[in-house]
């Protein structure tokens, strides 16, 4: 991938939440294929919008085993702090043992060298 490339690839990333949550799966899940569908665009935009302050209430549901918790558990904490690393998140669970593993996740996110190319160049 040319330098040009690199650079378009991660401004993508850094201002579009639905590839950030793409790269986010890859990165947690390897070789799994990530299967492309309508929602996760959807649930994107609905947190870009949270993210600039236009909603302040969010119901998500979604059945399980579609990206729900990967997508605003792991993938939006991670990209929000990023992009403002002042933010304050707070993200809880009915059960420790899964607040815990969403925040593992969200720091594996954060400290690969993908992300850290992402939002580097936008400092």
């Amino acid at each position: 991938m040319s330098d040009q490339a690199k650079k378009a690839f991660h401004a993508t990333l850094r201002q579009h939440l639905r590839p950030f949550i793409e790269k986010t799966f890859s990165q947690l899940n390897g070789a799994q294929k990530f299967d492309h569908n309508w929602h996760y665009g959807a649930v994107a935009e609905k947190l870009m919008a949270v993210e600039r302050g236009e909603i302040r209430r969010l119901i998500v549901t979604q059945p399980p085993r579609t990206l729900k918790s990967t997508s605003i558990s792991v993938a939006f904490p991670a990209w929000v702090h990023g992009r403002n690393p002042s933010h304050k998140i707070i993200n809880v669970s009915y059960g420790t043992d899964i607040a815990y593993g969403f925040a593992r996740q969200s720091r594996e996110v954060m400290t690969s060298d993908w992300y850290r190319q992402t939002f580097r160049a936008q400092r």
